[in-house]
C-alpha cells in the first residue's frame, strides 16, 4: 500500500524502486496498491477477502499506517481471526512507527552484547526496512481506541496530542514543500505566540487510581511508542506491547524559553528531564476543552473563541468552530472524525501484529 503524497512525494518511487524488485527476488508476489484519495487504503483493507494476503506492506507514513490498523480493526473477521501482520517501510515526513521499531532492536542487540549496526544513510532506509519485512519475525502492538459520545470510534497506533503539539503538527502542513524542515519553522512560531487552553485531564493509571488535571494547559500528548518521528524521541520509557502509554503534560507558566529548550531537547528525550514537562503512565486518557466542562458558565461567554484541535497518529482529527478558518488548505473541507469535545483516549493491548526488525 503506498501513499504517493507520503513526505515528499517520494514514496511511489521507493515501492517501484526498491521493495517491489527487493519481494519479487525473494519469491514474494506483492499487489501493489497506490491510494488516490483519503480513507483509501482503509477501505481497500477492511474489503480484502478473508486469506487473500498474507501480509500488508505500508510503503509511507504514519498517517497511512493509521487508516491500515482501522481498515484491520474493521474487517468482519477482526475479532475471530489472528490479525493480518504488517511491515512497515518508512517514507512519510514523521515515520515515528518504523523509527520506534528499528530503534527497539537496536536496543535488544546491545542488551544482549551483539555489535550494533553502523549508521544508514536516509537513502539506505528504505532497503533496510524491506530487509526487516522480509525475515517476517512477527511481534504484537497496542492500539488505542479514541471514542467520542455521537461518533464512531477510531483506532490509534502512535499518539493523541491537543495543544502546542497538534497545532505544530497540522499546521506545518502548510508547509510541506519544505520537507522535515517544515515542522521546526512551525514549531518556532507556535512557540512565539505560545497560548494556554483551560481543560479538563482525566488519566487512568495502570493500577487503577485516576489523577484528575484541571487548569490552562499548554499540550497534552499521549504516546504508545518511543518516538514521534525519526528525529523525536518523545516518550523514552514507552515500549511496544507494554500495556500502557506515556503522557506529557505542559501548564501554563512554562516560558518561551523553556519551550524552545523542550523542543531542542527532543531528539534525544532530554525534556523528559526538565521541570516544566509532566510525565505519566497511563491507560486511559479523557481530555474535555473548558468549554464542556461542569466549571464552564455564563461568564466565559466573553473568553475569546474555542481554536483548540486534536491530532490523532499526526493527522487532524478535530477542529473548534473558532479555529477552522486559520487551518492549511490541505485540510479545507475535510470531514473530521470527531468533535472538538470530550474525548477518550483508550489502550487496548496487543491488538496488532506487526512485522518487526530482527
Amino acid at each position: 500500500v503506498v501513499n504517493p503524497a507520503a513526505g515528499l512525494r517520494k514514496a511511489g518511487d521507493v515501492a517501484r524502486r526498491t521493495v517491489l524488485p527487493m519481494l519479487a527476488q525473494a519469491g514474494v508476489t506483492a499487489t501493489l496498491l497506490t491510494t488516490t484519495h483519503p480513507g483509501h487504503a482503509e477501505e481497500h483493507v477492511r474489503s480484502m477477502p478473508p486469506g487473500s494476503t498474507d501480509a500488508i506492506v505500508v510503503v509511507g507514513g504514519d498517517g497511512l499506517l493509521h487508516e491500515v490498523a482501522n481498515g484491520l480493526l474493521a474487517r468482519a473477521d477482526a475479532s475471530s481471526a489472528p490479525p493480518l501482520p504488517f511491515g512497515v517501510v518508512g517514507a512519510g515526513t514523521g515515520n515515528g512507527v518504523v523509527t520506534s521499531l528499528f530503534a527497539e532492536a537496536q536496543q535488544v542487540q546491545a542488551e544482549q552484547g551483539e555489535e550494533e549496526e553502523a549508521a544508514v544513510d536516509s537513502a539506505s532506509l528504505p532497503l533496510l526496512h524491506t530487509l526487516a519485512i522480509l525475515r517476517a519475525k512477527e511481534g504484537r502492538v497496542d492500539v488505542c481506541r479514541v471514542s467520542q459520545q455521537g461518533r464512531p470510534h477510531r483506532f490509534s497506533l502512535l499518539s493523541f496530542a491537543t495543544g502546542l503539539v497538534a497545532e505544530i503538527d497540522i499546521d506545518s502542513d502548510a508547509l510541506r514543500w519544505l520537507g522535515p524542515a517544515r515542522v521546526d519553522v512551525t514549531a518556532l512560531l507556535k512557540i512565539a505566540a505560545l497560548h494556554a487552553s483551560p481543560a479538563l485531564l482525566s488519566l487512568t493509571r495502570p493500577d487503577g487510581s485516576v489523577l484528575e488535571i484541571a487548569g490552562e494547559l499548554v499540550c497534552v500528548w499521549a504516546l504508545l511508542l518511543p518516538f514521534a518521528s525519526d528525529n523525536a524521541l518523545a516518550a523514552p520509557s514507552a515500549r511496544r506491547g507494554s500495556g500502557a502509554m506515556e503522557v506529557l503534560v505542559v501548564r501554563k507558566g512554562v516560558t518561551r524559553l523553556q519551550l524552545l529548550s523542550i523542543f531542542l531537547s527532543l531528539h534525544n528525550g532530554g525534556h523528559v528531564g526538565q521541570g516544566a514537562v509532566e510525565c505519566y503512565r497511563a491507560v486511559d486518557v479523557r481530555f474535555s476543552p473548558a468549554s464542556h466542562t461542569a466549571s464552564a458558565t455564563a461568564s466565559d461567554t466573553a473568553a475569546p473563541p474555542d481554536t483548540g484541535l486534536f491530532a490523532i497518529d499526526g493527522e487532524l482529527a478535530a477542529v473548534a468552530s473558532g479555529g477552522a478558518g486559520r487551518l492549511p488548505g490541505v485540510h479545507a473541507g475535510k470531514e473530521l472524525p470527531f468533535h472538538h469535545a470530550p474525548l477518550s483516549y483508550t489502550l487496548l493491548p496487543a491488538r496488532l501484529s506487526v512485522l518487526l526488525p530482527a
